[in-house]
């Protein structure tokens, strides 16, 4: 199963929002996050 990538922040109340964090909603990482790893604790 792969995570899904955002073109853009998702904003930080939608983040906050566990029930949207739930179905995957609000979780996602940027591309440049990913391609970084940052948020994922792989610095």
């Amino acid at each position: 199963m792969s995570n899904p990538i955002a073109t853009r922040p998702i904003p930080r109340h939608l983040q906050a929002d566990e029930r949207l964090r739930a179905m995957c909603l609000s979780g996602a990482m940027t591309y440049d996050e990913c391609a970084t790893g940052e948020g994922r604790g792989d610095k």
